[in-house]
């Protein structure tokens, strides 16, 4: 479950709709098309949702080991 904390009421509105989305292309399209006042709102909030869910990944192994191969030569 991702909580995103200290949000505004206009913010929690916009991480709603975005939750919603089925896709990060509709995601994307959402933001494109909100008026430029909620725009920004609108981006902010898409990277703390992403953030928020690289937060709980789990399983890093695959990654670790590639990130040693990248840069531990």
């Amino acid at each position: 479950m991702i909580t995103l904390e200290g949000l505004s009421q206009q913010q929690m509105q916009i991480a709603e709709m975005l939750w919603k989305c089925r896709s990060l292309e509709d995601v994307d399209r959402l933001v494109r098309n909100m008026p430029p006042t909620y725009r920004q709102d609108a981006v902010l909030v898409k990277e703390l949702l992403i953030a928020a869910g690289l937060d709980e990944v789990q399983e890093t192994d695959l990654a670790d080991r590639a990130l040693v191969d990248i840069f531990g030569r």
